[in-house]
Formats: C-alpha cells, sequence, structure tokens
C-alpha cells in the first residue's frame, strides 16, 4: 500500500526522538493523500517548509500534487514548480474543491486576520 511505503520511508528517514510523530505524519498523509491540492501556512527557509507542515507539504511534492505555501517570514504565496524544483512566487491563488489546509499551530493573529477572508469555491 502506498501510505505503508510512504510512512515506511518517513520513518526510516527521522531519528529515534522523532519515531513519536508518526501518528501526525499518518495524519498529514491522509490529509495529502485525499486532496486535489495543498495549501499550506508555514516558514519557508532555504527551498522547504519547516517543521510538521514540511513534512506534509514534501509528501503532496513527492505525489506530484499542487503545492501553494503561504510564507510567514514575507507574507508572500509561493506555488512549488516541480520542472525547477523550487518554490516560485505567485499572486494569491484560488482554492480547489478538494483541497487539504495545513500549517503551524502558532499563527500570529494578524497573519490569521489577512486570511480569514480566503473562500472556499462552492
Amino acid at each position: 500500500m502506498i501510505a505503508d511505503q510512504t510512512l515506511h520511508r518517513l520513518d526510516n528517514m527521522t531519528a529515534e526522538r522523532q519515531r513519536t510523530a508518526l501518528p501526525y505524519f499518518a495524519r498529514n498523509w491522509l490529509q495529502v493523500k485525499n486532496s486535489d491540492a495543498v495549501f499550506a501556512i508555514g516558514q519557508l527557509s532555504y527551498g522547504t517548509v519547516n517543521g510538521g507542515t514540511g513534512w506534509a507539504v514534501q509528501m503532496a511534492i513527492d505525489h506530484r500534487k499542487p503545492v501553494h505555501v503561504f510564507n510567514l517570514s514575507d507574507e508572500h504565496w509561493y506555488v512549488y514548480d516541480p520542472q525547477q524544483r523550487l518554490f516560485v512566487q505567485e499572486e494569491t491563488p484560488k482554492l480547489t474543491k478538494n483541497f487539504a489546509g495545513i500549517g503551524t499551530r502558532s499563527i500570529d493573529p494578524d497573519i490569521e486576520e489577512k486570511t480569514k477572508d480566503y473562500k472556499h469555491p462552492v
């Protein structure tokens, strides 16, 4: 099963102290697997998204899903370009019908205010 292979690969890549995070990886995988695109809010640095959000973003990239990231550092949207294998700045993207919304647990109230009117398509 693809989920088992993906989780096994992640398990092998993580340090012993991160093994307790496997349930969160599994949750992220289910969100990514069942989505048509991933919209993440997180810290983008050196071409990757930090923390647990970054794991979900990488799963989506690995499975060729469109990935959009709102970078908390500069408050801009980025989209992953698979041909260039990097994130490029974009205008505010439109949510897809079956998106996965993934992000940080600690969001600045100003950022929350800026993104609260983001609407799901009907």
